[in-house]
């Protein structure tokens, strides 16, 4: 069988759907994946709700420089009379180590 010849009409109806669902699945993909975050604050919050720990005052903070490897930035967090230890690895989208 011969497939139907696309009219303009069609077209315009599936460029449409694209423009609406284009943007639903991708907030659905943020929502359930676990994305990379675009600052070493905005990952620390966020590590901070996974684990339901928080939000802590950071007492501590330094990144090890090591040749060859992704930057790391490592966390020591207070939340009363609990302390929490994290690492963030990454770079912001410039490719300079993140803040």
């Amino acid at each position: 069988m011969a497939r139907r010849p696309t009219t303009p009409a069609r077209r315009k109806r599936r460029t449409a759907v694209c423009a609406v669902l284009l943007p639903l699945l991708l907030a659905a993909l943020l929502l359930v994946l676990d994305v990379p975050f675009l600052t070493a604050r905005g990952a620390l919050a966020a590590t901070q709700e996974r684990y339901a720990f928080g939000p802590g005052e950071v007492i501590a903070r330094f990144s090890p420089q090591q040749e060859g490897m992704p930057p790391l930035r490592y966390y020591i967090v207070r939340d009363g009379d609990w302390f929490a230890w994290c690492s963030v690895e990454g770079t912001a989208c410039s490719g300079a180590p993140a803040r």
